[in-house]
This record gives structure tokens, C-alpha cells and sequence, in this order.
């Protein structure tokens, strides 16, 4: 039996009492021991995702190594800290999103799906007409449950009150964007800043904005994009004042965190039209939701 130290806690290699999983096992290779996913740190750049995870799930199964390496370890795990690429992806009600660098911000590259707030209150699930048209208060509406490859698809559909909820949508360190945030995407697109501040139908012709941030499938009509950003835009409808769904499959809508009078600002695509879209909306309908990583 060979015993060596990890994390505090003794460690015995002996091979009968290995626990029987698919994560690799405990390999003796010298007298200290770390978890597998280390050893990956120090020779696979791209594995900080990886080592973010490893460590919450797997924390017991161990690796040993040479007490001579315990300085080199310790050294790169101390630069890993430093450089910040350990960070875990964004998290809400059990589910982690794919993100997109574009430009100079982070954004989800997938609809909002939770079903609580940041603080893991619920959101309330709207069960009648009457509710959705007259409550000023966060509320959200899925497509029907025969149709959960859709509510996987589209996400969410919230009204306005629950982006507004000081609660929070989005993860701790992200946030629903702002009608500037999403000004600043269009700028990055190549719209002009005196073309973002307009309403309707904008960055349409040449610039083919739509084209740029439409998914590459899942559009009606031969209404799909050429995501060029990773930015994967699906076409997952609203829910209106009058509670019925409409356009899935036809327009993807968008709610920003900005008021605007009584309404408040949104961005939709659709398949007839190359632009996208600038309008303000009735709080009480419901979009999809994307977020973006807080400012540093």
C-alpha cells in the first residue's frame, strides 16, 4: 500500500479499492497527488474549461506525481489564477450557455432558459390570459410541453417586468443588455452610430446585418443565416398581449433592459427583411432574452 497526501486528505492507491467510474482513475507515478485534470492543465492550453469543471465534479480522484514536480504544479496553477481562464462558464437553474466574443463583449450564444432568477426565486409561470394582459409583475410563457424540442430550441419567452426584476436574469456577472449594448453589437456589425439610434428596419441591404447573426439552420423559408459570429439567432417567436404564440420558426425577438416611455426597447429579425429591427414594445409581451458578460 503506498499512501500520499492530497488536498488534506490521505490517499491510498492500492488497486482494489479504486472506485469503480468513468473518470479516469488514480495513477501512482510518485508520492503527491493531484487530480487528474492538473496534469491536463500543463500540457493542453485549451483544457482551462475543463479544470473549472473537473475540480467541482471529481475533487477525489487522484493522480501522483514526483515531489519534484509539486513546484512546477504549484507554479502553473498560480499562473492559471493570475491569467483568469479558469473562470466557469455561466450557470442558472442548472444550466450552462455557450457564449461569443464579438467585438469587445461577451455575449450568450444561446436564448435565456431559466425559470428563476439569479437569486433562485421562481419566475412565475403565467397560467391565464387574464394574468399575462393585467400583472405588472416578472412573468415568463414556454411553448406547450408536446413541444419541448422548442422550449430547448427557443428558450424562454419573458415579459418585460422579469428582465426588469432587480433580482436578475442573467448569472451573477451578466446581464441583460441595455438598447446601447445592443448599439454598440450593431456598430460592431458596421452600422453607423447615427443608423443604430433609429427605429424600424435598420442595416438592411449591403450590410446584411440579419445574414451576420442568424443561426445556419432552423429558419422558415430559406431564412437562414450565414452566423458569422457565432451569434446563432433563432427565429423563436412572442408571446402577445393576446397570450397567444406567434412567428416561431418566421422572427426572433429580443428584449433590451432599457425603458422607453411606458414601452420598452427590443430588436427582432425576421425572414423577409435583411435589417434588423429597433421598436419598442408593451412590457407585457413576451421575448427571448440574451445576456451579456458585465463590463470589467
Amino acid at each position: 500500500i503506498h499512501a500520499c497526501h492530497a488536498w488534506g486528505r490521505e490517499f491510498e492507491s492500492r488497486p482494489d479499492r479504486q472506485p469503480k467510474s468513468r473518470v479516469p482513475q488514480p495513477q501512482r507515478l510518485g508520492d503527491f497527488c493531484f487530480p487528474p485534470v492538473l496534469t491536463t492543465v500543463l500540457t493542453w492550453p485549451n483544457s482551462c474549461l475543463l479544470f473549472s469543471e473537473a475540480v467541482t465534479f471529481v475533487p477525489l480522484h487522484l493522480v501522483c506525481v514526483h515531489s519534484g514536480m509539486r513546484f512546477s504544479i504549484f507554479l502553473a496553477l498560480f499562473v492559471l489564477a493570475l491569467c483568469g481562464c479558469g473562470d466557469a462558464p455561466p450557470t442558472i437553474d442548472g444550466y450552462t450557455y455557450k457564449t461569443v466574443k464579438i467585438g469587445d463583449h461577451e455575449w450568450f450564444a444561446e436564448n435565456l432558459k431559466t425559470t428563476v432568477y439569479a437569486n433562485g426565486d421562481e419566475i412565475p409561470y403565467s397560467p391565464t390570459h387574464e394574468s399575462w394582459r393585467t400583472e405588472e409583475m416578472g412573468m415568463r410563457r414556454s411553448y406547450k410541453k408536446t413541444e419541448e424540442v422548442m422550449n430547448v430550441k427557443y428558450g424562454q419567452l419573458y415579459n418585460w417586468y422579469a428582465v426588469d426584476d432587480e433580482r436578475g436574469l442573467c448569472p451573477s456577472g451578466w446581464h441583460v443588455p441595455s438598447d446601447e449594448d445592443w448599439q454598440d453589437l450593431e456598430v460592431f456589425l458596421g452600422m453607423s452610430r447615427a443608423d443604430v439610434s433609429l427605429t424600424g428596419d435598420r442595416g438592411s441591404g449591403e450590410l446584411g446585418i440579419d445574414t451576420k447573426l442568424k443561426a445556419k439552420s432552423g429558419w422558415n423559408n430559406e431564412g437562414n443565416g450565414t452566423d458569422d459570429f457565432g451569434f446563432s439567432a433563432l427565429p423563436g417567436g412572442y408571446c402577445g398581449y393576446d397570450y397567444r404564440f406567434h412567428n416561431a420558426g418566421y422572427g426572433g425577438y429580443w428584449w433590451s433592459s432599457s425603458p422607453s416611455g411606458g414601452f420598452a426597447w427590443t430588436r427582432y429579425l425576421v425572414i423577409f427583411n435583411p435589417g434588423i429591427f429597433r421598436d419598442s414594445r408593451d412590457p407585457q409581451d413576451g421575448r427571448s432574452v440574451r445576456c451579456l458578460r458585465d463590463a470589467d
